[in-house]
């Protein structure tokens, strides 16, 4: 586990009822901001009518000793916007100036990383 805060959040299930949960060692490796004030809205106002952008379908490949590849998409609302990578150490951090690069190829659900260092 890494060393990072401990986070508070939750999900709400398919009968809107919230579903409360705890998670240790968070590290935010990303900071999107959302167009609105998400303590002035409910779940039900929030999701239909807000497009918050996020990170989506993460893969992460190990490239070598204290070196691991992190893939994600990331979206506005259901719209994507582009694929991005950023290299970080095994407890986290990220190796380089943290700023996540881009490119324009997308990743499928269940695809599986494969990396041959030779």
């Amino acid at each position: 586990m890494s060393s990072g805060d401990s986070y508070e959040g939750g999900h709400y299930l398919y009968d809107n009822t919230w579903l409360s949960q705890s998670h240790e060692g968070v590290m935010w490796l990303t900071d999107y901001k959302s167009d609105f004030d998400e303590d002035a809205l409910s779940y039900a106002e929030s999701r239909d009518s807000i497009e918050l952008t996020h990170v989506s379908r993460l893969k992460t490949v190990r490239l070598g000793t204290n070196q691991i590849l992190l893939l994600f998409e990331v979206f506005k609302g259901d719209n994507y916007r582009y694929t991005g990578y950023l290299v970080v150490n095994d407890e986290g951090r990220p190796l380089s100036d943290g700023v996540v690069k881009q490119f324009c190829t997308r990743l499928l659900k269940g695809d599986q990383i494969t990396w041959d260092a030779t």
